[in-house]
C-alpha cells in the first residue's frame, strides 16, 4: 500500500484485514479536524505536528470482491464511515488505445486503436473462454506496448513503415502463442477480417529453422508442417 502522486491510497487488496482496523485512525484526525473547520492549527498525525491543506483529498481504490477477483479484501466498517464510496464509468478504451499509438509514434492511431479494439472485442466473444486468455484492457495496452516496440525496431532498418503489418505483428507475438489448437482458425479469420490488407507473414528466421532441423535430426524426430509455419512466434 502507498500514496500515489494524487494522494490515492493503492495495493490497498494486499493489506490484511486486522491491519486496515487501525488505518481508520490515521484518517480519524483530518476528518475530525475538517468538520470543525480549525483549518489553520496543526495537526497530530503519529507524533508529529502537520499542516492541513483543506484543498487536499484522500481516495481509495479497491477492485470489487467478487465478479471473479480473487484475493481481495473488504474494507471495515469504521473505515468506510470515513469515505464516500464512488462508481467508476467504464473507460474509453478506444481513446486509450488511440493515445497510446500516438505516444509510441504511430501516424495512423486512430484508425488502427479502433481495429485493435474491434479485434480484442469480437475475440472475447468469438473464441472459445479459456481461463488463461485475456482480452481485457491489460492485454490490449500490452500489445500496444508492443506496436510501439516493433515500430522503434523497424525504423531502424526502413525508412517507409507499414502501421498496420507492424500491428498486426504485434498482435500475432503477443496473442498467437497463448491460443488453443480450436482457436487458431478463428484468430486467423478475425485477423482476416478486421485487417484484410494484411497478409500473412510468411518470413522465417533462417538461422532459427537450421536449428530447428538440427534438432530434430539429434533427437530422431520428423517435423511438422505447423512447426515449420510458426517458429516466427520464437523469435
Amino acid at each position: 500500500m502507498h500514496f500515489s502522486s494524487i494522494h490515492r491510497l493503492s495495493r490497498f487488496k494486499a493489506v490484511r484485514w486486522d491491519v486496515t482496523f487501525l488505518i481508520r485512525f490515521f484518517f480519524s484526525s483530518p476528518f475530525e479536524r475538517k468538520q470543525v473547520t480549525l483549518k489553520n492549527a496543526p495537526l497530530s498525525v503519529a507524533v508529529k505536528q502537520v499542516e492541513l491543506n483543506s484543498n487536499s483529498g484522500i481516495f481509495i481504490t479497491l477492485n470489487p470482491v467478487g465478479k471473479g477477483y480473487g484475493g481481495r479484501q473488504r474494507l471495515p466498517d469504521n473505515l468506510q464511515q470515513l469515505f464516500r464510496p464512488v462508481a467508476m464509468v467504464q473507460s474509453d478504451n478506444e481513446l486509450i488505445a488511440t493515445v497510446l499509438l500516438q505516444a509510441e509514434g504511430f501516424r495512423e492511431a486512430r484508425n488502427l486503436g479502433r481495429k485493435l479494439l474491434s479485434f480484442f472485442t469480437l475475440a472475447s466473444e468469438l473464441l472459445s473462454p479459456q481461463q488463461h486468455y485475456d482480452w481485457g484492457l491489460r492485454a490490449l495496452k500490452s500489445v500496444l506496448q508492443g506496436c510501439g516496440d516493433i515500430l522503434r525496431q523497424d525504423k531502424l532498418q526502413n525508412d517507409q513503415q507499414d502501421e498496420v503489418g507492424l500491428a498486426v505483428k504485434a498482435l500475432r507475438l503477443g496473442t498467437q502463442s497463448k491460443l488453443t489448437f480450436v482457436d487458431i482458425p478463428r484468430f486467423e479469420a478475425l485477423i482476416a477480417d478486421i485487417f484484410p490488407a494484411t497478409k500473412p507473414s510468411t518470413k522465417s528466421d533462417v538461422g532459427l529453422q537450421e536449428a530447428f532441423q538440427e534438432a530434430c535430426q539429434v533427437l530422431h524426430l520428423i517435423p511438422l508442417e505447423t512447426q515449420h509455419s510458426t517458429d516466427i512466434l520464437f523469435k
